[in-house]
Parts: structure tokens; sequence; C-alpha cells
């Protein structure tokens, strides 16, 4: 057996193990190379955590109720931005002790671009006012990835969601990976990555940030934490990969550590209200640009995990 043999064999083993170690700890695993036409992004980590785009599978749109809190002052805006409401809303007040009233258009509400406008002057404040309406959405775009497709974000109103099992443990800490592509942003944050809750990958402006809190404590009252020194890329692939062991909070990029924060996080909040993944935007803070690779892990990956991920 010559000894290039014996090396080459050892290199394919260890590239081997190093992808069964890939599996391990992962959540959610989103390809994204699904047909152009296709409403879903599937799973692929084994983990059933399938979801949908926004997109709207027909002309009538897709029907969406939510309810939202009177606030003082303030009209009652859709939490989640429809591109274009197709059919009247229907709103209904719930009041704090329990009473139900269906709210009547033109009299009670009228709609607006973005919700609707209170007329009544006597739903107090705190109440909750339940709204159900249709709206569409053209379909997201698939392009060209890293590997195979990637999805495609517009930055107003395009999302994509799935459920995420809410006994799903982080407190051995978590990795975020993804290859990314953004545009030129449209909004001054966009959420690209959420974990029902707070926590993800937010741009501020031209500042990636990590947000924390919903799922970690922390020594800071912030949130979310910046690395100044990666700046947004625009039209160009980049792979990043945010690791916290529930300590410290590192980022990759194409690979390498480019940045850590230490000591500011000590395990994970009582009861993190999981139970969702959201890709490119909540509300109107909405991604522009590709994604591609998707990974959540309920665990730090090493540096050499991250740099295989990275490979293109």
């Amino acid at each position: 057996m010559t000894h290039s043999f014996v090396v080459g064999l050892s290199l394919v083993l260890s590239a081997a193990m190093l992808q069964a170690n890939l599996k391990d700890g992962l959540v959610a695993y989103y390809p994204l190379d699904e047909p152009p036409d296709s409403l879903d992004i599937k799973d692929a980590s084994g983990r059933g955590h399938d979801g949908k785009t926004n997109a709207s599978p027909d002309e009538n749109g897709v029907e969406t109720t939510q309810t939202v809190s009177v606030v003082a002052g303030k009209g009652i805006r859709f939490p989640d931005r429809p591109a274009v409401v197709t059919q009247p809303v229907k709103a209904f007040v719930i009041f704090k002790g329990g009473e139900e009233t269906e709210l009547q258009a033109g009299s009670d509400f009228e709609a607006t671009q973005d919700g609707i406008k209170l007329l009544r002057g006597d739903i107090p404040v705190g109440s909750q006012i339940r709204l159900t309406y249709h709206s569409y959405n053209e379909g997201l775009l698939r392009e060209a990835g890293m590997k195979g497709s990637a999805l495609g974000f517009d930055g107003i109103n395009d999302r994509a969601s799935a459920p995420l099992d809410q006994t799903t443990d982080f407190s051995n800490g978590l990795t975020i990976a993804a290859w990314i592509k953004p545009g030129k942003r449209r909004s001054p944050i966009e959420i690209v990555f959420n974990v029902a809750g707070g926590c993800g990958l937010s741009f501020y402006e031209d500042t990636l940030a990590f947000r924390y809190a919903g799922l970690f404590e922390s020594t800071s009252k912030h949130g979310n934490l910046a690395f100044e020194h990666f700046q947004r890329p625009v039209d160009q692939w980049t792979h990043i990969a945010v690791v916290t062991n529930g300590t410290d909070v590192r980022l990759y990029v194409n690979g390498v550590e480019t940045d850590v924060k230490s000591g500011l996080l000590y395990g994970m909040v009582a009861n993190p209200a999981v139970g969702e993944i959201r890709l490119g935007g909540i509300n109107t803070y909405n991604y522009k640009g590709l994604l591609d690779e998707v990974r959540l892990y309920n665990r730090p990956l090493s540096a050499e995990e991250i740099a295989d991920l990275a490979k293109p």
C-alpha cells in the first residue's frame, strides 16, 4: 500500500466524518432548490420543519387573520405587511372583559394602505383588534445560487416561514449559517433570519447584527450585538455564520472567523418563545437579495465545520 494511497484514503475518511458531524444538532436546513413555481421551502434536515413562502396561489390571495392591540394615537397596522389586499377587511374588537363585537367598515373603521383607522372613539386602549384580510403577493424569484438555486426577496414584503418544534433546546448554543447575496437595500433594517422570540440575523443599514433577545440571557440590555467590521456586501455571494456556545458569540465570513464577542451571554431565557422560523423579513423590516443553503443548529459548530460549509 503506497503512502499516497494511505494519505488519500485518510482525507476521504476525514471528509466523510466531517459531513456526518454536520448532521449532528441540525435543526433545520433549507437548500432552497424547489422548482421556480413552488410555494414551498423544504427542510432537508429530516426534522420536518417544512415551510412556505408568502406568495399567493391564485389571484384571490391568501386569507390571513391576525390580532393586534389598540395603542393610543396610532392606527391599526397589519402585523405582516401585505402586498395587495384583494378583498374587504373584516375587523372585530375584543374588549378586555372578553366581549367581542364585529366592526362595520365605513362607520366603525376605514381601510388604509397598511391596516385600518378606527372611527369609533369608545374602544379602550389595550383592547384587541382581530383583522381578517386577503392579500396577494407575486411568487418569490428562484435564481441561480451557490449550490443549485437560491430564493430571492424583494425587500418589500417577500418572506418565507416554517413552524419550529417548540421543544427545540438551544441550551448548548446555536449556529446560524447561510449564503447571502444582498441587493440594494430598500429598508434601513432588514431581517434576514429569525427564530420566533426575536433571535436571528439582521442588517442595520450596512452593519450585520445578531439579535439574541428572546432566546439568550445577556449582560447587556441592548438585545443585539453589531459586528462593526463586517459591511453588508452588494451583489456578491458571501457565506456568513454566527456561532454561540451560550457565552461567546463568533462571526465567520467565508469560513474565516472575523469577530468574537466574549462573555456576552449566560444561557437560555426561561421558556423561550420558540415556534417559527422566518426568512426574509417581518413587518416592514424586509431583506432585499438572495438566500441559499440556510442552516440552523442547536450547538456551536467548530471552525473546521464552518469552513466546510463555506466551500463554494
